[in-house]
């Protein structure tokens, strides 16, 4: 069965569940959600409304970290962590870091970019990837 990622437009972190799966080289498949009321969807799939989560083999995985964590455990090969526990924990401490250092100005770089595109561009964009 595919894993089903959802997630929203325009975002780094549902980019990062993306490139883990694309690279574990498992079927899925994408389905978008918009902001606003079909969330509540994802509160009632997952307990929570924060993208993205993953649907695969009745589990329900959320949080970009948890999915990487499940898709290693689950697809063995290629590994996403060092088998190494201090090698492993050094991966993820980093990879926290990086989330909360860099994640917080996600939105100052995609709005810097929004107001330099000229907006029928942005507007396509956006479709394209619904």
């Amino acid at each position: 069965m595919a894993i089903v990622q959802h997630r929203i437009p325009l975002s780094h972190i549902n980019e990062k569940g993306r490139a883990l799966l694309a690279y574990k080289r498992v079927d899925y498949r994408i389905e978008v959600h918009r902001l606003g009321l079909p969330q509540l969807r994802i509160r009632r799939l997952s307990g929570q409304r924060k993208l993205p989560v993953i649907e695969h083999d009745d589990r329900v995985v959320a949080d970009s970290t948890a999915i990487g964590l499940y898709l290693d455990e689950q697809f063995p090969e290629p590994a996403l962590l060092p088998k190494d526990p201090e090698r492993r924990r050094e991966v993820l401490e980093l990879e926290d870091r990086i989330d909360h250092v860099f994640g917080k100005y996600a939105p100052v770089v995609w709005f810097d970019w929004l107001v330099r595109e000229r907006p029928r561009d942005v507007a396509r964009l956006i479709a394209a990837e619904v």
